[in-house]
């Protein structure tokens, strides 16, 4: 309960039934939230009461209501799901060289290296330090980086410094950039570089272009692949109203601008004023505290520690805000830094005023939302590429323009386990790409805690490790056991890269989350609501870390789902709470039943793994559909005219298509569409039929058990799965992509009772507008409905298959029609750079009654469009009941249906 880095005032409400709700209050002034168990009090000292209600019903869909008013998540590069690692301490070029070594000679996929403010000269922003990181040099370096697949990321911070000699201070004068004291001169504060002034970001007209020239002029010299903008709430190292130069700081202004001026005539005198000039700062530094640590091992570390030990310090002469001033001391003091204390401490003062004429008491929680902004649309002008940019200081839709990490973590058990909170309320809040520091940012980690946290940090949407000066090194190369659990958790993100692409491109289009709680997926459930330790991405993949020292087991919680381990394709039917032995190196990860994925090869850089063979991994749903219904689902079914009937299955009624596709006004036609293809198939639009007395009846006239307009059966269900891969570059701006991208849709069924089943992959066009793209996204759309709910909406399962299996023969028909085919000739060299499937994989295949009695594969026979696949390609684990099949070479560019089924039944 202690302001830090953003300000959300949003909350969730989920209730017992799992209805859920949510509101958000539209204002960026100070505030108190007073919660009690029957209410909740906004206590706020200013702007106006501008609330938003969302409805739902699920969690997810109140996520995705809010962010119709704050804007979806932005689409990370593809790049930037890989692994970061990053040091404040970093002091010169050849130690990010060695630390890049050591990634690559540990085998631990690296993506991106980061620098801190060690980067610069005199911690000034957009400047490299000539002695230790030569421009020249840089450029050579990252150039060699990027011709590797990897990337680098520069921090900027967003005060200005006041010294003459610095570009972007002389050039936001001149361009009057700058936020402003009550005296009308720009405000000075203090932070790294000493004396700043602050840029002000809410003048976009302003402000922006001299940002952009700024970074331009960074790029130019070093081209940089993101950007990260640190202390930006906005930071102060001053309390004060009006700030001055004190005689002590302006001698150390004058004696830098001195120096750098002789040091560019070759004079001498330079010598002098730089020894001068590290008197004071070491006079600041043991003053400030005592810091030097035995991580800081040579003169050029002490030098620099204790040049960032004064300048932490406020060397400014400041007038402090009177008790009588209103604006720093509201007639109501919110609980500011726990303590009540004046609302400009730390930060600006709330007299300060920006260009446009806003008083930094209404507009300060929005510093860091504008900046991230600006820093956007700055790098993707620059770059011509999607940009990603890290940002401290977050508001309400900062989601939309930036990524985030939690701050100033500690290398502790607490920590970790306060991490995972930290992820799931960022993408609550709209900030899919969250994490925390990994091993933690203060104090030395240890070689246990840093295994576990990799291994749950691998499984963050943003994955960094960094930490600070004062703590010992702790990149994963350094103990074997870390090193080894990096392998492993890194090697599993890596393979799960087209499916967290995919969430990413899910959340940027239609909103929503990609790290979630259980309770998404399972919000009537009461124990997935106190469920804490774990969490999902996206739909289908379920993260349960060890979060205890000393620890080897882990109590993981699974839903009322099938799940199958991602590491051996072990099953478990939950609910249930299950004793998982987790050694060191390990972390349980289960996909769930229902869902199929993409899986590529664990590389090192994210483009070697996209050029990668694809491997399908088809989870089927083992539950059986039963007769009870939750009222979530009959919320959302209500009134839906829904009638599958398990005996005859097939995608029937037009309610059906309104309550899946989104109530579509050609929701009808889109279904006739569909099905036209299949003749053997009656559709009618007039949904279920029924007796006399009003039972409802299935197509034989047999009676159902129906409730809340939906008919289920309480025999054993057929086993479905569905899933959805977007492809692209990968750092087009443009999302989708205008060309090069795709969406490939998949379905699977298996009947359980016949043994026999098969699997479409389906791609299309995402930016087209076709029967056929609809048709897919129709079918997408409600398998997703299905793998939200609970058990009961399983009926749904033969529709959608069916559906599924229409939607592609319908796409392989088009190929009789001489126009079509020019269309899909486009269509296809669109597409072309697609990898091919390599293996599929398909968990829950229940064992062929033919497999004691054959050498062939286990009983299953396996055809592929038609053809049938050698059967030494062809295996069974009847022990997991897996169905593999590898050897392939279908590309992901061509509709294609792979078709299995018990031996016995194809002879």
């Amino acid at each position: 309960n202690i302001n830090l880095y953003g300000s959300h005032p949003f909350y969730l409400q989920v209730d017992e039934d799992g209805l859920s709700s949510g509101v958000f209050l539209l204002n960026s002034n100070g505030m108190d939230m007073v919660f009690d168990e029957i209410s909740i009090t906004y206590r706020v000292i200013g702007g106006v009461f501008d609330f938003y209600f969302f409805m739902g019903p699920g969690p997810e869909d109140v996520i995705q209501q809010y962010q119709e008013v704050i804007g979806k998540p932005a689409m990370p590069p593809l790049w930037a799901l890989g692994l970061h690692q990053c040091r404040w301490g970093y002091h010169t070029l050849s130690q990010v060289q060695e630390v890049v070594a050591g990634y690559r000679n540990a085998n631990i996929p690296l993506e991106v290296i980061w620098t801190d403010i060690d980067l610069f000269d005199r911690y000034r922003d957009f400047t490299f330090d000539q002695d230790r990181f030569k421009a020249s040099s840089m450029r050579v370096y990252i150039e060699e980086l990027h011709a590797g697949g990897q990337h680098w990321i520069p921090i900027t911070d967003c005060g200005i410094p006041h010294a003459p000699d610095d570009p972007a201070f002389t050039s936001g004068m001149q361009q009057d950039v700058f936020i402003r004291d009550v005296t009308g001169q720009p405000y000075l504060g203090q932070v790294w570089p000493g004396a700043t002034h602050y840029p002000d970001f809410l003048s976009v007209n302003q402000t922006w272009p001299w940002w952009k020239q700024q970074l331009q002029g960074m790029h130019d010299k070093v081209p940089y692949s993101g950007m990260w903008i640190d202390m930006n709430e906005a930071s102060n190292f001053c309390d004060g109203e009006i700030c001055k130069l004190s005689p002590i700081t302006a001698a150390i202004e004058a004696a830098t601008t001195a120096a750098a001026n002789a040091a560019s005539t070759g004079d001498t005198a330079a010598q002098r004023t730089g020894l001068w000039l590290m008197e004071q700062l070491w006079l600041y530094a043991v003053k400030a505290l005592s810091i030097f640590s035995p991580h800081i091992q040579t003169a050029s570390d002490q030098q620099q520690v204790a040049t960032s030990a004064a300048f932490a310090n406020c060397d400014l002469d400041c007038t402090q805000p009177s008790q009588q001033d209103s604006l720093s001391h509201p007639p109501y003091a919110v609980n500011n830094l726990q303590n009540h204390v004046h609302l400009g401490s730390k930060t600006l003062p709330m007299s300060a005023t920006h260009i446009n004429g806003e008083q930094e008491y209404d507009v300060h929680n929005l510093y860091g939302l504008a900046e991230a902004a600006a820093t956007k649309a700055a790098v993707e002008q620059i770059t011509g590429k999607r940009a990603f940019v890290l940002s401290r200081s977050t508001f309400a839709g900062s989601g939309h323009h930036a990524a985030h990490w939690t701050g100033d973590n500690a290398a502790n058990w607490d920590n970790l386990l306060w991490s995972v909170s930290g992820l799931l309320n960022s993408n609550i809040w709209g900030i899919a790409m969250a994490g925390a520091d990994i091993c933690g940012f203060q104090d030395d980690t240890t070689e246990e805690l840093c295994a576990r946290w990799i291994s749950a940090g691998a499984f963050y949407t943003f994955t960094r490790n960094h930490n600070s000066i004062n703590s010992a090194p702790q990149e994963l190369y350094r103990w074997p056991a870390v090193a080894a659990a990096a392998r492993k958790a890194l090697g599993m993100r890596y393979r799960l890269l087209p499916y967290l692409y995919t969430c990413f491109y899910k959340a940027h289009t239609e909103g929503g989350t990609v790290a979630r709680p259980l309770f998404f997926a399972f919000p009537a459930a009461a124990q997935a609501r106190e469920t804490y330790k774990q969490w999902m991405l996206g739909d289908s993949i379920l993260v349960s870390p060890v979060l205890e020292a000393g620890s080897t087991q882990v109590q993981a919680y699974l839903p009322e789902a099938s799940w199958y381990s991602l590491w051996d394709y072990s099953h478990t039917k939950g609910p249930i709470t299950a004793t998982v032995n987790v050694p060191l190196t390990d972390i349980p990860v289960h996909v769930r039943g229902g869902s199929i994925i993409a899986m590529q090869q664990p590389l090192n850089t994210t483009a070697q793994v996209a050029r990668s063979p694809v491997k399908l991994v088809v989870a089927l749903d083992q539950h059986q559909v039963g007769p009870q219904q939750g009222p979530h689902q009959a919320a959302e079914q209500q009134g839906a005219g829904i009638h599958i009937d398990a005996d005859t299955p097939a995608a029937c009624g037009k309610g059906h298509q309104q309550h899946d596709a989104g109530a579509a006004a050609d929701a009808g036609a889109t279904d006739r569409k569909c099905t036209s293809s299949l003749s053997s198939t009656s559709c009618s639009n007039s949904g279920s039929s029924s007796k006399s007395d009003g039972t409802p009846t299935n197509s034989d006239n047999k009676p159902s058990q129906c409730a809340a307009g939906g008919c289920l059966h309480s025999r054993p269900g057929p086993l479905l799965g569905c899933g959805l891969l977007y492809m692209d570059d990968g750092d087009s701006i443009a999302v989708p992509a205008e060309q090069g991208a795709s969406l490939v849709y998949f379905s699977s069924l298996v009947q359980s009772d016949t043994v026999q089943g098969w699997l479409t992959s389906t791609p299309a066009d995402p930016t087209a507008d076709s029967d056929m793209a609809k048709c897919l996204q129709d079918v997408y759309n409600s398998c997703r409905r299905v793998l939200r709910s609970d058990s009961s909406s399983h009926m749904l399962h033969d529709s959608i298959s069916l559906q599924g299996k229409r939607c592609y023969q319908s796409t392989t028909a088009r190929s009789s029609s001489k126009s079509r085919k020019k269309a899909e000739k486009n269509q296809s060299s669109m597409l072309n750079d697609l990898p091919s499937v390599a293996e599929v994989v398909v968990l829950g295949v229940p064992p062929a009654a033919a497999a004691a009695d054959t050498q062939a594969a286990a009983g299953y026979v396996v055809s592929l469009d038609g053809q049938r696949i050698p059967q030494d390609q062809v295996t069974y684990d009847a022990d997991v009941q897996v169905l593999a099949v590898k050897g392939l070479q279908q590309p992901l560019s061509d509709a294609f249906q792979l078709e299995w089924q018990a031996q016995q039944a194809a002879v």
